[in-house]
């Protein structure tokens, strides 16, 4: 039985995410998903109130409040 990669990114702390960076998050999204061993993990951010939550990053990847409630939702 081969185990899913399970990843939570805290970017809680971040002040600004240029373009690039979102875009490092979102390959790296996809590489999680569609890659050999880690085929179908999951990524979740914890990011707050902060940029990342305004970024428009909701429609693709699962945005938590809190790093806990990321790790939490990754365990149900």
């Amino acid at each position: 039985m081969q185990k899913t990669a399970r990843v939570v990114v805290d970017l809680s702390q971040v002040q600004f995410i240029d373009s690039a960076g979102c875009g490092v998050l979102l390959q790296f999204h996809k590489r999680l998903q569609e890659e050999g061993r880690w085929a179908g993990g999951l990524l979740h951010l914890a990011a707050g109130a902060g940029p990342v939550r305004a970024g428009g990053f909701s429609a693709a990847l699962d945005i938590y409040p809190s790093r806990q409630a990321a790790v939490k939702a990754l365990q149900a």
